[in-house]
């Protein structure tokens, strides 16, 4: 996949994508890859996307499927220095956070939080303090660590990590 994205950018040209949004619902879209970015353990592609008539970025990981399309570029120039990517993130929610969580995740976490916001507790857990987006994907990346997690703040996030536990167990009765 990234290579293909490389190329595009490299050649100059457009691509037809499959691409399957964070919310499942998926859409064929042509692009003008104009970079690749790597942003929270992501790669994304920043592109001008002729669907939306705007640069957009979009997670690798999520495209389905691409093809090259015989087409000039019609995307207005961008100034690439400026890392006009970094917009796109500009409004996510970042606020303190806290968790407790089992030894065992030293590493996971290590790829997120720098080694200053994670201490050692008594008991031998993690105890992790850093200012953090708060977004959904952030209850679903926590849930995922091996061992036990006890969220200390903030209060939604500790709510939204209850919420679907309670819903996947009953899901899952």
């Amino acid at each position: 996949m990234t290579d293909a994205l490389d190329e595009s950018i490299g050649r100059r040209t457009a691509l037809r994508m499959k691409y399957c949004d964070v919310e499942g619902k998926e859409t064929i879209r042509e692009i003008e890859p104009l970079a690749l970015v790597f942003y929270w353990q992501s790669w994304f592609v920043y592109s001008w996307c002729r669907l939306r008539k705007a640069h957009r970025c979009f997670r690798i990981a999520r495209i389905c499927s691409l093809e090259a399309i015989e087409s000039k570029r019609e995307g207005p120039p961008i100034d690439l220095s400026e890392r006009p990517w970094m917009k796109e993130w500009e409004g996510d929610q970042i606020e303190k956070i806290a968790f407790a969580a089992d030894a065992s995740t030293r590493g996971r976490i290590a790829e997120y939080f720098e080694e200053d916001s994670i201490s050692v507790m008594e008991d031998g857990r993690l105890l992790v303090k850093e200012v953090f987006p708060t977004g959904d994907w952030v209850a679903s990346w926590i849930m995922g660590l091996p061992g036990t997690v006890s969220i200390l703040y903030p209060e939604h996030l500790k709510e939204k990590i209850r919420s679907r536990a309670a819903e996947l167990a009953d899901k899952n009765r």
